[in-house]
């Protein structure tokens, strides 16, 4: 029966750290519109600590930006907050939904201040984080999201756009463009 009752209660903990970070689909224009900041950054720490106010661990990862796209200049830093990570007690606290992130690792964000805690968070979880890669071929940089099928973003929202064969990946540049059309267009309005 005790064992039972555990199970029954680690079963209710997971549903609601799932339920928890359940995010509704966001389009690259709605992300736009309400992110506070959008750069290219490349990670140069990662530090983890416990949240007392919140009451639970939270890594922390500084980004350099490389280009600020809106709201952030280029050679500012900004510091990513996000739930999760080790807890100092051994134990590691992952919540499902949440971006991890490694030193030297370039990406696009789109980046909403949580005031309430004064915290900079990914504007849509996941959704909110394009990784950089490099294609060892061409040398050119691309983006990509684990959350989207980036070529809805590319042929009819971008003119011009080259195409690529992934529709997982869009170019860099291209990207890069079609996020200040939007940002000018919806931070106008």
């Amino acid at each position: 029966m005790g064992k039972n009752l555990i199970g029954m209660g680690l079963l209710t903990v997971l549903a609601m750290s799932v339920q928890a970070t359940t995010v509704a689909p966001l389009s690259l224009e709605e992300m736009t519109r309400r992110s506070d900041s959008i750069v290219v950054g490349k990670a140069v720490s990662i530090t983890y600590g416990f949240n007392n106010r919140a009451g639970y661990p939270e890594t922390r990862t500084t980004f350099t930006v490389e280009s600020g796209l809106y709201g952030a200049s280029t050679g500012e830093s900004v510091v990513v907050c996000l739930p999760g990570g080790p807890a100092g007690n051994g134990l590691v606290t992952v919540v499902p939904g949440m971006p991890k992130f490694k030193v030297d690792e370039r990406a696009v964000l789109f980046l909403v201040k949580d005031k309430s805690r004064d915290v900079t968070i990914p504007t849509g979880l996941e959704q909110g984080v394009f990784r950089i890669k490099v294609d060892p071929k061409t040398k050119e940089s691309y983006v990509f999201n684990q959350s989207r099928d980036l070529s809805a973003i590319g042929q009819s929202a971008i003119s011009g756009a080259a195409s690529t064969k992934d529709a997982s990946k869009q170019r860099l540049f291209d990207f890069e463009l079609k996020v200040r059309q939007l940002t000018e267009k919806v931070k106008d309005q």
